[in-house]
């Protein structure tokens, strides 16, 4: 299967004014994905290009059934993932609306926040139906999970979601996650949306809508809660988020081992391959391209510019590219 990695260079970003993403929250705002359907059990679910084990040796000498089962498996993996990243951040959205001045840019950008955290209500809803028609059409339980986060990860997560007004990180890890999700959906609507199930097509495109403005909001999150702290409090917090998406958000780690795990143990003649491909897997995030699919100037064009804006952030932009600061993209305009 073809490698759909986008290769135009994005223009650019520039921030929309609050006035202006509190009229499209409202315009362009619709109730759940537009088109439903059947799943197709023999389409693929994501580009595998978004798969970690598509940059590990093992995966070409896969037959193709296997390879779209670790597809599938994935695809059902990443929604689990996309559900509980938007329901565990809703307290931070409700708590940064709650602190915005009385003025005509803080009520309009509190409109548009409110319309987010609806939109991430609603998105939840609709990862968790997709989810389970999912399963039911490849021959799981309709209540599988394949993400399983430990009691611990869920509490820290949780408490940086109530304590943005300190712990401003929580902006920067919202906003990495869902420009990502913006890469994640232009893959899928790449040279492969033949060969990915259509309701899947269909829900990640729609998720592009809303996210493209998501993202716009983060900026101006990020704008008003981090920008604006004390020199130390910006540096604690860039730690922070450096060290949340360098560990955690940035390689495959305990999500694809779990699918990796359930993958093999559901197919047995894989068994004497497993080790092979953790191994293998353990790897892949120092691969250059894998690393340019998840965070890159060209993927992930905001957060390029906004770490480069702030000097405390400019040596993570560094590690992630492993380019020097002379040739880093110039800061955003204000």
């Amino acid at each position: 299967m073809p490698h759909a990695a986008a290769t135009r260079q994005l223009p650019p970003p520039r921030r929309l004014t609050a006035e202006t993403l509190c009229r499209l929250s409202e315009a362009e705002h619709t109730a759940g994905p537009v088109a439903g359907g059947p799943i197709d059990a023999n389409a693929y679910f994501l580009c595998p290009s978004l798969t970690p084990l598509w940059y590990t040796p093992s995966y070409a000498r896969l037959e193709e059934e296997d390879r779209r089962f670790y597809n599938q498996l994935t695809g059902l993996m990443n929604i689990e993932a996309i559900g509980w990243f938007e329901s565990t951040f809703l307290p931070a959205l409700s708590a940064a609306a709650a602190r915005l001045p009385q003025d005509k840019d803080g009520w309009d950008l509190s409109r548009a926040i409110e319309r987010f955290a609806a939109d991430e209500r609603e998105h939840i809803q609709w990862w968790e139906q997709l989810h389970a028609q999912s399963c039911a059409a490849i021959g799981l339980p309709r209540d599988t999970r394949l993400l399983r986060i430990k009691p611990l990860g869920q509490r820290v997560m949780s408490a940086l979601a109530r304590r943005g007004r300190w712990v401003s990180a929580v902006f920067w890890i919202m906003l990495a996650l869902e420009e990502h999700s913006l890469e994640i959906a232009r893959r899928n609507m790449g040279p492969v949306a033949t060969q990915i199930d259509h309701t899947h097509l269909q829900a990640h495109r729609d998720h592009l809508r809303d996210e493209t403005r998501h993202v716009q909001l983060d900026w101006h999150l990020i704008d008003r809660f981090y920008a604006t702290q004390t020199t130390p409090m910006r540096h604690m917090n860039a730690r922070l988020f450096s060290a949340v998406l360098e560990r955690f958000l940035l390689p495959p780690v305990r999500g694809a081992v779990q699918v990796l795990d359930w993958w093999v143990a559901n197919r047995p003649h894989l068994a004497e391959r497993r080790d092979t491909m953790k191994r293998e897997l353990a790897g892949v995030g120092e691969d250059p391209e894998y690393r340019a699919m998840m965070y890159s100037r060209r993927t992930t064009p905001v957060l390029f510019a906004l770490l480069n804006r702030h000097p405390e952030m400019r040596a993570l932009a560094q590690r992630l590219e492993g380019q020097s600061s002379s040739v880093l993209e110039r800061a955003v305009p204000a």
